[in-house]
């Protein structure tokens, strides 16, 4: 169970290991798969409460499901011979209003579907939210819009995939009158940034020349990067990423180093998804050296909100601890408190020495 929370434009989740850091960050992508309807194969019952904000407008969407092995569910397709593992018992969508009171946009039961203008709506598939269902309704689009922006920065993910060039199409650079709205469609895909990298290298070469100059300030002996059509005797032909390194020359991306590899796709990220996107990063310092951690000044004017998990000393002492949320866990109940909950000392120096001492920081206990 997750206790309720608040996110800031910044938020650094710190603790001790296993108290639910990650399980955070696993429900917020949780809720983004079952607003969209993708990768839902494998979701358990839950219920759920999250209000947050898109366009001005402060949404609250509610929800609760339930494995069809302790209920028979209704109102599927009869031809899906694919048995759903879950169905929405409730669902309601409303937008808060400045006064506190609610607009419902939708609500739906078992049974039941009803909008905003007092209609009935015919019965759909219950293991699929209303909003992926109808994602070009006007009151509804703005909030499936809003799951698309939920980013998890899985580094290990976007390391491991393969660009086959049959899947690759011809790419052209876009001509100057097109290349912001190209850029403006690659960013709201839902692909991964490794994926959008490779486009981005073909049609927008001009924000990939930015993502190099970035790359190079932390690795001023990395002098390019590109994306090579290699040849394999046995298997399809495939796009391979590749860094120039002076005096040595084209590296593999199977021989550039992690935290190599996670700076440059990291610093793609900003450049290629939505400004207004919701970052996830789960260990962030994971094979990140100093040098690579300053290059991410998040507290600079970005229009993206970031959570970030963390153990390491020195990044946990670079965020201000305003930023900070301390999870820890209570008879299987995940706890997060800021960091003024636990009164620490003022300066950030004297703060990190009593977080470090405190039980729910270090035994996970609060």
């Amino acid at each position: 169970m997750l206790d309720q929370l608040e996110f800031d434009a910044l938020t650094l989740l710190v603790g001790a290991s296993g108290v639910g850091k990650t399980k955070i960050l696993k429900a917020l992508t949780n809720l983004k798969d079952l607003a969209l309807g993708e990768n839902t194969s494998q979701v358990e019952p839950i219920s759920f409460s999250i209000t947050f904000e898109e366009l001005g407008v402060l949404y609250l969407w509610e929800g609760e499901t339930e494995s069809t092995d302790s209920h028979k569910i209704t109102g599927f397709d009869a031809l899906n011979e694919n048995s759903p593992s879950f169905g929405f018992v409730f669902e309601k969508l409303s937008i808060i209003q400045p006064n506190s009171d609610q607009e419902t946009l939708f609500k739906r039961t078992r049974t039941d579907l009803i909008f905003s203008n007092g209609k009935f709506a015919p019965k759909i598939a219950l293991n699929k939210s209303c909003i992926g269902i109808f994602p070009e309704e006007d009151t509804i689009k703005p909030v499936f819009t809003a799951f698309k922006k939920i980013v998890l920065f899985d580094f290990e993910a976007g390391r491991h995939i393969v660009f086959r060039s049959k899947i690759v199409p011809n790419f052209e650079e876009v001509k100057p009158e097109s290349y912001n709205e190209f850029l403006t469609f690659l960013k709201n895909n839902n692909a991964p940034i490794s994926s959008k990298l490779l486009i981005a290298s073909f049609v927008v070469k001009d924000t990939v020349k930015n993502i190099k100059t970035e790359f190079n300030q932390v690795f001023d002996f990395i002098t390019d990067i590109r994306f090579h059509l290699e040849s394999s005797p046995h298997n399809e032909d495939y796009y391979e990423l590749q860094i120039y390194e002076e005096g040595v020359g084209w590296i593999s991306s199977y021989d550039i180093s992690s935290g190599m590899l996670k700076t440059l796709l990291f610093i793609s990220l900003r450049y290629l998804e939505p400004e207004d996107s919701i970052i996830l990063v789960d260990e962030f310092e994971n094979s990140l050296g100093i040098n690579c951690i300053d290059l991410f000044d998040f507290g600079s004017n970005r229009s993206s909100q970031y959570i970030l998990t963390s153990h390491h000393p020195y990044i946990i002492n670079k965020i201000p601890m305003n930023h900070w949320k301390i999870v820890s866990r209570e008879a299987g109940t995940v706890i997060v408190k800021n960091a003024s909950d636990y009164n620490l000392g003022k300066s950030r120096h004297d703060a990190f020495k009593q977080l470090i001492n405190l039980a729910a920081y270090s035994e996970g206990r609060d």
